[in-house]
């Protein structure tokens, strides 16, 4: 006889502490180039906001800034799926 499927869920918990702990394990995975191309780019979004609020621009220092927190969100959201698959492909078979 089969056992019914478990009602799926949308909500995920995590604690702060837990989420860093998975976004530092998957930067482990992730080639030291790319780090440090997407690095660069989430800072150079932050230097060039800053310079053009300096010079007293309003609209683009807003619209510089959403791209680099998009390109800084994507980036945890894509660690943070490394560290869960490999957490997920390490486990023993009989915890599955």
């Amino acid at each position: 006889m089969s056992r019914p499927c478990p009602e799926p869920s949308m909500t995920v918990r995590v604690g702060l502490p837990d989420l860093m702990w998975r976004i530092a394990h998957g930067a482990r995975h992730m080639p030291p180039a790319d780090l440090a191309f997407r690095t660069v780019l989430a800072l150079g979004a932050l230097v060039v906001a800053a310079w053009m609020i300096h010079r007293g621009e309003v609209g683009w220092p807003l619209v510089v800034g959403v791209v680099g927190a998009l390109s800084v969100a994507v980036d945890a959201v894509e660690l943070y799926a490394v560290a869960t698959v490999c957490d997920h492909l390490t486990e023993p078979e009989s915890d599955r």
